[in-house]
This record gives C-alpha cells, sequence and structure tokens, in this order.
C-alpha cells in the first residue's frame, strides 16, 4: 500500500479531508495515492507535518517510520513553556 494512503487511513482521514489540508483536489490525491502522479515537494511537506513523518519516509526511501523532527522540536518547546516534564 502508499504510504500516503496508510498513513491516511491510519489517521482515520478521508481523502477529501486530507487533500482540503494540503490544498489540493481529491482526485489528485487519488492519484498520489495510486502512484499515478508524484507530488511537489511543498505537498510532501505538507503532509509529513500532517502525519509526524518524514519526507523521506513519505517517498519510501525509508523503512522506518520516524518521528518529524519540526514536529518533536516544536513539542519540547511547548513542554518547555508549559513547564511539563518529558
Amino acid at each position: 500500500m502508499n504510504r500516503i494512503k496508510e498513513l491516511r487511513i491510519s489517521n482515520g482521514m478521508t481523502q477529501a479531508e486530507l487533500a482540503e489540508q494540503i490544498g489540493i483536489n481529491s482526485v489528485t490525491l487519488a492519484r498520489y495515492e495510486s502512484s499515478d502522479r508524484n507530488p511537489k515537494i511543498d505537498k510532501l511537506e505538507k503532509m509529513s507535518e500532517i502525519f509526524g513523518v518524514s519526507v523521506e519516509y513519505l517517498k519510501g526511501y525509508e523503512t522506518k517510520r520516524t518521528e518529524n523532527k519540526m514536529l518533536m522540536k516544536r513539542l519540547a518547546e511547548l513542554r518547555k513553556e508549559l513547564n511539563l516534564s518529558q
């Protein structure tokens, strides 16, 4: 299964919901999921933010699902601001 589709389904999202969040139509997203079309880098970056994974994971370059470094950095900042333990 395509990683975009796998992540979308595991996050309980419809194609229409994800497409709206990344600024495309659901037909384009369906083409991404069927590998008929490759997403541009800005769309990959947006999806990596939404799903909390790296662009490399989305593209299939990484086999292990890794956490998005930017997301984890922001989470650490918020924890520090709120005085929460790690």
